[in-house]
């Protein structure tokens, strides 16, 4: 009798897992979770992971250009690598800072408002990609890249937390591949936006580090729609 129970327990388990699987359906709230860190977070990480890898060449030249004007400096060689590795390695120094209080801010401000000001503070970033060049300050392009950096940090730590709370529980694996995906699409994306070609010239390439402002519009114009966590209102809100 009790192998009996036992036997018929494994296939009611077996069979309720059968009908989770296969009873799910993607909602707006669900597909609209996805999308909005997607784009206005993990993209923007992405990109600014390889968007100085192309361009780099003109960028250091700008660079040495506008040393020479504006401070009356002439950086030898070794000077302009080393100037070079601050500004790209400032963007992972403000990722690490902001990472760590990721959970934090989720939770003080929770989930949705956290997204928002995050969204923000990256198309901050993006504006001040585009136009710093026509300022001529490489002080602006160092602080727009350690911004960029501080907003990637918070999404690293963000994303995969709300798409674990908001997903069904058969989809959880699946839909945190969502991060990968993304963030793998705003690496090509920065690679063959700075072409030579397109936006990595002479003339164009302020556009390119400023690219990922795009696709951030698009996720503040659907922020309206995103919900908040069930996890953050349940336990740390109290809103039931």
């Amino acid at each position: 009798i009790k192998d009996t129970i036992k036997m018929s327990m494994v296939h009611d388990t077996k069979d309720s897992l059968f009908v989770s699987k296969c009873s799910w359906k993607l909602t707006w709230p669900l597909a609209i979770g996805m999308l909005v860190p997607g784009f206005g977070s993990t993209l923007p990480l992405g990109y600014g992971l390889g968007v100085l890898n192309s361009p780099q060449k003109v960028i250091r030249v700008w660079i040495n250009e506008t040393l020479q004007i504006n401070h009356g400096i002439l950086l030898s060689d070794s000077h302009e690598v080393i100037v070079w590795a601050v500004i790209v390695s400032i963007f992972l120094i403000g990722a690490v800072i902001s990472a760590s209080f990721g959970a934090l801010v989720a939770d003080r401000l929770g989930r949705r408002n956290a997204f928002l000001v995050n969204h923000l503070f990256s198309l901050s970033a993006s504006f001040i990609f585009v136009f710093f060049k026509y300022v001529g300050s490489v002080e602006i392009l160092l602080f727009s890249r350690f911004l960029l950096g501080l907003t990637s940090g918070l999404a690293s730590s963000l994303v995969p937390m709300y798409l674990s709370e908001i997903a069904p529980q058969p989809l959880k694996g699946s839909i945190n591949v969502l991060v990968m995906v993304f963030l793998t699409s705003g690496l090509i994306l920065s690679m063959v936006s700075g072409l030579d070609d397109l936006l990595g010239n002479t003339d164009l390439w302020h556009y390119h580090v400023g690219l990922f402002g795009i696709p951030v519009v698009i996720s503040l114009l659907l922020h309206a729609f995103l919900q908040e966590s069930p996890t953050y209102c349940f336990y740390i809100s109290k809103d039931r």
